[in-house]
């Protein structure tokens, strides 16, 4: 893996829909990661370990490699989710 970028993170309330769109012909795969009142919550296995920032977009280079030192920086489990072109939709309870 060459590491996780993300564009910044989206707000998700309990019971309601949320639209994340992305490119519209992307295919590939989408990492999951939850914080709820300081809890961390993984959907799926989350086996897959990434460096992040906690509060911004990022762009952290093998952050499935480093040691997070950085301002906000956290290291989180995220589940993987496979994505093709189209509609996908997941339920995240």
């Amino acid at each position: 893996m060459k590491g996780f970028l993300s564009r910044g993170w989206y707000g998700i309330e309990s019971g309601k829909c949320s639209k994340i769109t992305i490119d519209q012909n992307y295919q590939g795969n989408v990492y999951v990661y939850r914080n709820y009142n300081q809890c961390e919550h993984e959907w799926g296995s989350g086996k897959y370990s990434f460096c992040i920032n906690a509060v911004d977009k990022f762009t952290i280079s093998e952050s499935d490699k480093v040691s997070c030192s950085g301002s906000n920086q956290k290291r989180v489990s995220m589940s993987k989710f496979s994505v093709s072109p189209g509609t996908n939709i997941w339920n995240f309870d």
